[in-house]
């Protein structure tokens, strides 16, 4: 038997109390771990389904000096025309502000044609 095994078994034996706490302590801790990864495994998951899979896997935007673009309809034509095209939908965002009495918000409206909207 080797010398550190020796001593380590000697520690054991001795303090048996201390060896079982030691040991419940890290199987709770490996318990918690595993659960709060599981938890962000979940929660990443979720993450990525409300936001990516949302989203658009295109964008045409208006050229800068622009603010939208003119005769979208007939790009949103030619974009359906393209093989593999799934869906498209034109949409306009702009920014608002809300008041009543003396609350004010402020929000990001997106406005779409809901007889195109489709997915």
């Amino acid at each position: 038997m080797r010398y550190e095994l020796f001593i380590a078994l000697r520690h054991i034996i001795a303090r048996k109390r201390q060896t079982i706490l030691s040991v419940a302590a890290i199987g709770i801790a490996v318990m918690i771990l595993m659960v709060s990864q599981a938890f962000m495994a979940r929660f990443t998951k979720e993450l990525y389904d409300k936001t990516v899979n949302n989203l658009p896997h295109v964008v045409i935007l208006p050229r800068e000096e622009d603010e939208y673009i003119h005769l979208y309809k007939n790009i949103v034509d030619m974009i359906n025309d393209i093989d593999g095209v799934v869906a498209s939908s034109p949409y306009l965002i702009g920014e608002a502000s809300f008041n009543f009495r003396d609350n004010t918000k402020n929000a990001v409206l997106k406005g779409i044609i809901p007889c195109r909207k489709t997915m």
